[in-house]
């Protein structure tokens, strides 16, 4: 089995085709050990969240994932939640400067900068009660492999 402590694809255009062939790949975890992934300011919206959402499900060693900065909403906010019901290894999710809106932002005042917005917040405290991130990120990320 190969490790590979940290793949950086930050800013590199990956749209929604392109992250449907990394969580393509984080499916097959047993192969390949992928311990952090760095997909923030790229073109990634809802479905794209999806596709990652589904191998969330499957994978068993991601344990940081950075997608600010895209283009994610409530559906992707939700898709994620979801997925998180069932993974037990990711510790680290950063979600911040994407575009999930602000409907109960009485129920979020903990959120340090509004930019994912409360209603998708909700979503991600919803998963959050039935397992606990580490470090849920809602501003900007300073190292590029450290989180």
């Amino acid at each position: 089995m190969n490790n590979l402590e940290c793949l950086n694809l930050r800013n590199n255009k990956i749209d929604n085709d392109g992250v449907a062939q990394i969580a393509s790949g984080l499916r097959k975890n047993g192969y390949n050990t992928v311990n952090m992934l760095r997909l923030g300011h790229n073109q990634i919206d809802d479905q794209g969240a999806s596709f990652l959402s589904d191998a969330l499900v499957d994978n068993h060693t991601l344990e940081k994932l950075d997608l600010e900065g895209n283009a994610l909403g409530v559906v992707g906010a939700e898709s994620l939640a979801k997925a998180l019901e069932s993974n037990s290894t990711l510790l680290v999710l950063s979600l911040g400067y994407n575009s999930i809106s602000n409907k109960f932002e009485s129920n979020m005042d903990w959120l340090k900068y509004k930019s994912i917005g409360d209603d998708g917040a909700r979503y991600l405290a919803d998963a959050l009660k039935i397992k606990a991130l580490r470090q849920y990120g809602i501003g900007r990320l300073k190292h590029l492999c450290t989180f």
